[in-house]
């Protein structure tokens, strides 16, 4: 059983790994090294520290054998992080993961390790997340390679005690919440002899390799397990979350057939009402109260509101849902809907399955189409309290992100069979975003290019926010894949310079709202500027353009899903008149 942790991540982070890492990040090998020597110890810390109590090391092998975990993740690595995309999405998942873990966000500690290291915040962050995800993957595979249950937790955590207290330091520890580093080396010790011994083991002695005894805990959540003595069902560990789906296939269905009988009869009596308003509002449109009042901490509230026809949607627009879930298990929705009987009928199902652990943005509107996607919601609830979690449906298109694709998960399958013909599921692919946006630039581009081609600013801009400049985390250095069209670009805008006409156009840089503000302001202004810088150095006069960062303002598209984020990190040309 005993086994160095640091050791078994150490050899999954080979020199090939961090060198690509490197790349993708836009540092040093020896920054990312000094990265890694720092943020490894500390995460294994954390982990020590959060099996020092019963609770907590129940609650950290629940997480080690959900689904979100990669126990393949020492082989699947270097391929993970092969794309931007697939880097993005492996560096999410672990702070997910760590977040949910460690009860902190896990910028607390890659603020002060960048601080330490010199390395920049943003690889800082994204290479916490990378780390976290690794750690978490061997520290499950190991417990399926061993056969071992809960009570081996927090031992073979104690066992890690010298090969990280000369590696951490108090600025460190304070970041995760544990006080100086004296102070927990003198306790925790054994405080995790404590709880091993505690723990009741969840495999019996005669119990087949490979097997785990269990019981589904009701309200934990997709994954979620708690070990028991009695009523001991045997299956293997792997196949946990498969055994809860199936103990509550008859439920689900049941429930299924209740809500979608509910749904029509509520549907029925308010399109009973006439004239297609409610709560006597004139103008034809529907005002959405909310009904949900926020109570304790950490009860959601429906916060809806009436968003007129005329005001931003046209006649006929296609129903919206997207959500996202917290590390904590709690979805935060956003949807759009035709009338007050689907917002009721989609507030009912909520409740009945999360209670009140969720939020929503409801908004009423009777020109959008009916959201015959009700009809199959409870498909979509199990997804709901899986962390991390991202979807977004619009009219019949559903696309998953976050953790809803992570390797081995079937969820594209599931959603579609359950869904039918009738939609389209897929996830969004941020390295098939970006060759489409370059075909259909490398297509209007040529207006540009040509001898008689517009030199007006507003043409430009039209055209050249077509590209996409897909920078890598935290970095301003530009992509390969955006050379050849910034280069495009600078030809343009040097055949009107040359013909007397030039074009004036301000670089905008713009982030998603992931990690601090300040700091994404700072790097929208850093990637503005090396754009501009690109041009310059390819002929473009210095003069015509200028730079401005906004940060997270003004977003395109909702933060919620993959896709959004992807659509608000962008470099966007303005007209200057």
């Amino acid at each position: 059983m005993s086994a160095n942790v640091i050791q078994l991540v150490r050899s999954t982070m080979t020199d090939s790994v961090v060198r690509q890492l490197s790349e993708s990040l836009g540092q040093t090998q020896q920054a990312t090294q000094a990265v890694f020597t720092v943020t490894l110890p500390a995460l294994v810390t954390a982990l020590m520290n959060k099996s020092a109590t019963l609770d907590g090391a129940r609650s950290l092998f629940t997480t080690l054998l959900g689904p979100q975990v990669n126990a393949q993740i020492s082989e699947q690595l270097p391929q993970l992080i092969a794309t931007t995309a697939g880097l993005n999405q492996l560096e999410q998942t672990g702070r997910h993961l760590l977040e949910r873990v460690l009860d902190r966000r896990v910028d607390h500690l890659s603020d002060v390790v960048a601080l330490q290291t010199g390395a920049a915040t943003q690889p800082a962050h994204g290479l916490a997340g990378v780390l976290g995800a690794t750690l978490l993957g061997v520290l499950k595979r190991h417990f399926l390679d061993t056969r071992s249950d809960v009570s081996a937790l927090p031992a073979l955590l104690s066992e890690q005690l010298p090969h990280v207290i000369g590696q951490i330091n108090d600025p460190v520890s304070a970041a995760l919440g544990m006080g100086t580093v004296m102070e927990f080396a003198e306790g925790i010790s054994g405080q995790l002899k404590t709880v091993a011994s505690e723990l009741e083991p969840t495999v019996e002695r005669a119990t087949p390799p490979g097997l785990a005894t269990f019981e589904t805990a009701a309200g934990v959540g997709v994954g979620g397990v708690r070990a028991v003595q009695p009523a001991r069902t045997q299956a293997p560990l792997d196949a946990l979350i498969r055994e809860q789906k199936r103990s509550r296939t008859g439920l689900w269905w049941f429930l299924a057939a209740a809500l979608v009988v509910a749904f029509l009869c509520i549907r029925g009596c308010h399109n009973g009402k006439g004239d297609g308003s409610s709560d006597g509002t004139s103008d034809g449109t529907s005002e959405a109260v909310a009904s949900v009042p926020p109570e304790a901490s950490g009860v959601a509230a429906i916060a809806a509101s009436a968003v007129p026809a005329s005001a931003t949607l046209s006649p006929q627009s296609d129903t919206y849902l997207s959500f996202r879930v917290s590390p904590l298990g709690e979805p935060t929705l956003t949807a759009r809907l035709s009338s007050e009987g689907e917002r009721s009928a989609l507030i009912e199902m909520l409740e009945k399955k999360l209670g009140r652990r969720f939020s929503a943005d409801l908004s009423v509107d009777p020109a959008i189409k009916p959201a015959t996607w009700l009809t199959h919601f409870d498909a979509l609830l199990p997804l709901m309290t899986q962390s991390g979690a991202e979807l977004k449906l619009e009219g019949h298109e559903i696309e998953l992100s976050g953790t809803a694709l992570q390797p081995g998960s079937n969820w594209v399958t599931q959603l579609q069979s359950q869904f039918g013909n009738d939609y389209r599921v897929g996830g969004f692919n941020e390295d098939q975003a970006v060759a489409q946006a370059t075909t259909q630039f490398q297509q209007q581009i040529k207006a540009l290019l040509n001898a008689d081609g517009s030199c007006a600013s507003a043409d430009f801009a039209k055209t050249l926010n077509l590209q996409v400049i897909n920078f890598s985390t935290g970095t301003a250095r530009i992509p390969v894949s955006a050379i050849n069209d910034l280069n495009e670009t600078a030809k343009a805008l040097k055949r009107c310079q040359a013909d007397g006409k030039t074009v004036q156009l301000e670089v905008s840089g713009y982030s998603d709202n992931v990690g601090v503000p300040a700091a994404n302001l700072q790097l929208s202004k850093k990637r503005a500027a090396s754009v501009r810088e690109f041009l310059v150095q390819a002929g473009v006069p210095a003069e015509s353009l200028r730079t401005k960062g906004y940060g997270q303002l003004h977003p395109v598209a909702s933060n919620d899903t993959e896709s959004g984020r992807f659509a608000n990190r962008r470099i966007e040309f303005i007209e200057i008149e």
